[in-house]
């Protein structure tokens, strides 16, 4: 019996960061188990020999230090998500590039966001009716969800928050995390920042408004809403008139998304590591 390759995801998490890295590596996790023989590793729980005793090192970091790298000898067998400020890795891969001046391997598009398994199997409701669903991550580091609470209450919106940000004079609207996704999926509009829950929400064809978080998000929130994936960015998409603004969304951003960016990332790995 062939052995089986070994594949080591190393992702960040912390109350800068959020849970954005870790959803990723988890999501892509599931679907490398079934091919290699898999492992998952918060970063700073990391240790040499994980490194020495795998074959592949996949990382989705939120800063990526060089001596971190060149210490362990990682770039001939790493892979990174969305580096944007070196070339430590033989591999990057991107949803959106956020520097065309880096040097190496880098392959980006909408083509590469890695869905959860269970996201394609989901009902998801086309509902016409205006029904909102706000999901600002595990930080909201520009204090958006109150404002966002105020507008949607003054034009009498229904809403469910699926944040993990909790306030309390809001506890009636919010979901627990087992109803997540099926309240997700019941919306027309979702509220949402620039990360992995905004994808979730294109792939749903569900009318996104974004609220970014950095300026990273921003760039990227921008070029969606310049191809017409989304319905607007800032609060102040609300003030304008939605009926409008939804005539000229496109959904063909779907179809780009249900593309099996895990089979892409799979073809990747085995094109430049001799995985086969």
């Amino acid at each position: 019996m062939k052995k089986l390759k070994k594949i080591l995801l190393v992702y960040e998490k912390n109350n800068k960061t959020g849970l954005g890295h870790y959803k990723r590596i988890s999501y892509l996790n599931t679907y490398l188990k079934k091919k290699f023989n898999t492992s998952v590793k918060e970063i700073k729980k990391s240790k040499k020999k994980d490194f020495l005793f795998n074959d592949i090192i996949i990382f989705d970091l939120n800063k990526y230090d060089t001596t971190f790298f060149k210490k362990n000898k990682l770039f001939n067998k790493s892979v990174s998500f969305d580096n944007f400020k070196n070339h430590v890795s033989k591999l990057n891969i991107n949803v959106f590039e956020q520097n065309k001046n880096l040097s190496g391997i880098r392959y980006s598009g909408l083509k590469y966001a890695i869905l959860p398994e269970m996201l394609k199997k989901i009902k998801i409701s086309n509902t016409q009716k205006d029904f909102f669903f706000v999901s600002l991550g595990s930080k909201d580091t520009q204090n958006f969800l109150q404002k966002v609470v105020i507008k949607l209450k003054r034009k009498n919106y229904l809403f469910k928050i699926g944040s993990f940000i909790k306030k309390k004079k809001f506890m009636t609207n919010y979901v627990s995390q087992k109803k997540f996704y099926k309240e997700f999926a019941n919306s027309s509009i979702c509220i949402v920042n620039a990360g992995v829950t905004l994808t979730e929400g294109l792939f749903m064809n569900k009318l996104c408004i974004v609220l970014p978080q950095s300026n990273k998000e921003k760039k990227f929130a921008n070029y969606l809403l310049k191809k017409d994936y989304i319905l607007g960015v800032g609060l102040n998409t609300l003030n304008v008139d939605l009926k409008q603004r939804k005539k000229v969304v496109s959904k063909r951003v779907n179809k780009i998304l249900a593309n099996k960016a895990d089979l892409r990332i799979i073809k990747l790995i085995k094109k430049f590591y001799n995985f086969y």
